[in-house]
């Protein structure tokens, strides 16, 4: 069993950065990841924002 990791992070899809990109690399080190989400960013043509959660 891999041994567990935690992130604490906001998700950020569109950049690639966040908690995504906190597991992906936890991933390639052979470490479960865990996750914490604090905000969402949401993507429009014209905008972004971002909700606290």
């Amino acid at each position: 069993m891999p041994h567990k990791i935690l992130t604490i992070a906001g998700s950020d899809t569109l950049a690639g950065g966040g908690l995504q990109a906190d597991l992906a690399t936890f991933s390639n080190y052979n470490f479960f990841g865990l996750s914490v989400t604090t905000s969402i960013v949401t993507v429009t043509p014209d905008d972004f924002q971002i909700f606290p959660l």
